[in-house]
């Protein structure tokens, strides 16, 4: 069963629970927030950013980049994108993993082409 949640700056889709996709939207927000301290400023117009959780590997496994992806970060013209596998303890790492080629891309510093914006982990 697939649900939607919503924080202040993140739109969660998860098949992972309630509980655990409420746990990942404040992870995201924490991060978010660390980034800003250290920016010191607002975006002018963020994009938004939609969080695919998926409740297990199984249901990860067809759309993940490679054997290797537990998560990977994907910049749409208009929205970005993070979609994770089954949520856990290391959604905080990969949290700020991904977030960070977020904030790098919009920083100008990502790669260019398909390969810089679209990242697996």
């Amino acid at each position: 069963k697939w649900i939607r949640m919503q924080s202040p700056n993140f739109q969660a889709y998860s098949s992972a629970g309630e509980r655990d996709t409420r746990d990942t939207l404040r992870c995201f927000e924490r991060v978010r927030d660390f980034f800003l301290q250290l920016d010191q400023r607002e975006p002018e117009k963020p994009l938004p950013v939609y969080v695919v959780v998926f409740g297990s590997e199984k249901e990860y496994a067809p759309y993940r980049l490679n054997e290797f992806a537990t998560a990977y970060y994907f910049g749409g013209a208009d929205r970005d994108y993070i979609v994770m596998g089954r949520p856990g303890e290391q959604v905080a790492q990969l949290a700020v993993h991904e977030y960070v080629h977020l904030v790098a891309r919009h920083a100008g510093l990502g790669g260019t082409g398909e390969f810089g914006r679209r990242r697996g982990h």
